[in-house]
């Protein structure tokens, strides 16, 4: 049912009330929950459901063991991807989006936090909101997550994203701030109810001052747990290296970490 071991099992039972001898049977309860709901209610337009033990294992652990919050988060995670069905489309391929996959905007970090959190590393100087369509980031970011989450340990430590603000001027913001899937808070809605992960911290790096004047504005979108997460570091990279080896840590980070 579980292949945790050591550290990771130890945290799953303390951070997240998981018991492995209990798990079938609390995974049994939460597939009950599923079959005795309608989809109809919710309008999702999906004729298909994943109920195996490893897929709902995710939610479970993503909220702690609570059934019945994890079963709406397994609404949610469906009712997302029907009511972003235009954006996401077929996740299998990748080729319409592979140009934004390539093109250093988002990478994942092989060095994880002290905390053996995965880092996501954002390279916002590398959005191209001409080339790319801001559509078309969401379903990366929904294929790298699916992709990532497929790890026990993942699901158990979970994520930080680390923004880097570098070389983004005030019309590259403003733009970004205007984009739908931005002043709609689409990501926002993911990160906080839609999928099976916990997101330990959002880090927003090399920003300039107006930043916090936007996130102002996108405040109201999170959730306070969410808004509690959300930090402002500017060119203070001292905690994140407290946080982090700095050989794992990119350069513009302050770390020995070149991507180039």
């Amino acid at each position: 049912m579980t292949n945790l071991s050591g550290k990771t099992l130890e945290k799953a039972r303390r951070e997240l009330n998981e018991d492995p001898s209990e798990n079938p049977s609390v995974i049994a309860t939460l597939r009950r929950m599923i079959d005795d709901w309608d989809p109809s209610i919710d309008d999702n337009g999906i004729s298909e459901y994943r109920k195996d033990d490893h897929f709902l294992l995710r939610f479970l652990r993503a909220r702690k063991f609570n059934l019945d919050r994890a079963f709406r988060l397994y609404v949610n995670y469906y009712k997302y991807r029907s009511k972003y069905a235009h954006i996401l489309g077929d996740l299998e391929t990748n080729s319409s989006v592979q140009h934004i996959m390539d093109s250093g905007l988002v990478t994942v970090l092989e060095s994880k936090t002290k905390e053996e959190e995965t880092a996501v590393y954002i390279q916002a100087s590398r959005l191209d909101l001409v080339a790319m369509d801001p559509y078309d980031l969401v379903k990366v970011l929904v294929i790298l997550l699916d992709k990532l989450i497929e790890s026990e340990e993942a699901q158990v430590n979970g994520f930080v994203l680390l923004d880097d603000l570098s070389d983004v001027g005030f019309y590259q913001l403003l733009q970004m701030s205007q984009v739908e899937i931005f002043r709609k808070g689409v990501v926002f809605e993911l990160i906080q109810d839609a999928f099976p992960a916990r997101f330990k911290a959002i880090r927003l790096f090399n920003h300039p001052w107006y930043v916090s004047l936007i996130l102002a504005v996108a405040r109201p979108l999170m959730h306070r747990k969410l808004r509690d997460r959300v930090y402002l570091h500017g060119s203070d990279f001292s905690e994140l290296h407290e946080l982090m080896d700095v050989d794992g840590i990119p350069t513009q980070l302050g770390g020995y970490l070149d991507l180039h």
